[in-house]
């Protein structure tokens, strides 16, 4: 079901293995008649400390459950843990690309880390007021795009011989743009990291550009994606990007959207993308475009930063079991900056 907003609300729920995974890792937590998952977390690319919240239950974001979760986590987020707001459609948001990495959830206290920085995943049509901002938002769309317009001589193959080092290096400066674009450092030693772990995914498929036979640009698709909550699967569009000085480079990205979109298609999966939000930034007219062009938000990471601990607000819902300290370990994913195309 979709909105005018280009949201689904009819969000597949997790699963019943993710639900297993969290209990058996200790980083369930049912609070006010919800269920979370929760935890401290360490970005793998950039290092940046905080804590995750990979899943709330949709009342955990109206009626105070997350920030008397956050409290117990020592990440009160806000002056007063201001509650948030109803649910509604995702409305603005500034972009760029990225992707996801995964992060681990840890039992250390963040207590006097009062710069750790926290997300939180939400569904597609939930908003989270100030300071909450949107991190990076995930687009969906099913089938094939209609065919766009192509540059005379333009080719799309796959990525082989010749052709791999303008991928690899197209790839770090997509690590390296997205990192920046959230104000996040990325150690070359994380970039080259992050590049061989997403060319080492099962699946993981490049397609190139060819201009006249020069490569102007790739696609990076994930054909082997699942998400870590739902068990869907999907083939993810990890990053597209065309050299901004090739001719027609608009219609190069076009074009390999559109092999991204027909390579899903024949999988019969839905095709994801991914959009960062500049942390300086907060119009969103390139995501109103996607939305308008066929693509649907799938669901949102959000981002706000933590203060010291405070005690939890006098409103807060009593714990059916509270967690006395932050949840151990586990794995899980949470989204890193990793890439700077935009889906068309």
């Amino acid at each position: 079901m979709t909105d005018a907003h280009g949201t689904v609300p009819d969000h597949p729920a997790p699963s019943a293995a993710y639900w297993a995974g969290a209990a058996a890792a200790g980083t369930a937590v049912r609070r006010g008649g919800h269920r979370l998952v929760a935890g401290a977390s360490t970005d793998p690319l950039t290092g940046v400390r905080g804590v995750l919240v990979e899943y709330a239950d949709p009342g955990a974001f109206t009626d105070g459950t997350l920030e008397a979760v956050l409290v117990d986590l020592h990440a009160p987020v806000g002056a007063a843990t201001p509650r948030p707001a109803s649910t509604a459609s995702i409305s603005s948001a500034s972009i760029s690309s990225a992707s996801i990495s995964s992060a681990s959830i840890s039992s250390a206290s963040i207590s006097s880390a009062s710069t750790a920085r926290v997300q939180v995943r939400t569904p597609a049509d939930t908003v989270l007021p100030p300071p909450w901002r949107r991190s990076v938002t995930y687009i969906s769309r099913t089938g094939p795009l209609s065919d766009p317009p192509r540059p005379a001589g333009l080719r799309i193959v796959p990525a082989g011989g010749a052709l791999w080092p303008p991928v690899r290096d197209w790839m770090a400066r997509a690590v390296r743009q997205g990192a920046a674009e959230q104000g996040l450092p990325a150690p070359e030693e994380a970039v080259a990291a992050a590049v061989d772990e997403v060319l080492g995914e099962p699946g993981a498929a490049v397609l190139v550009a060819l201009l006249d036979d020069r490569p102007v640009g790739h696609a990076v698709l994930l054909t082997g994606a699942r998400d870590t909550v739902t068990d869907r699967a999907f083939v993810e569009l990890w990053d597209v990007l065309v050299e901004p000085g090739a001719p027609g480079a608009a219609d190069c990205r076009d074009a390999l959207v559109a092999a991204a979109a027909d390579r899903a298609a024949g999988l019969r999966l839905p095709l994801l993308g991914h959009v960062v939000h500049r942390a300086e930034e907060a119009a969103s007219r390139a995501l109103t475009s996607l939305l308008v062009r066929g693509w649907h938000t799938d669901h949102t990471y959000w981002t706000a930063t933590a203060n010291a601990p405070a005690p939890a607000p006098a409103s807060a819902p009593a714990p059916a079991s509270a967690p006395d300290a932050a949840p151990p370990a586990t794995t899980a994913p949470h989204p890193t900056p990793t890439s700077n195309g935009t889906p068309r």
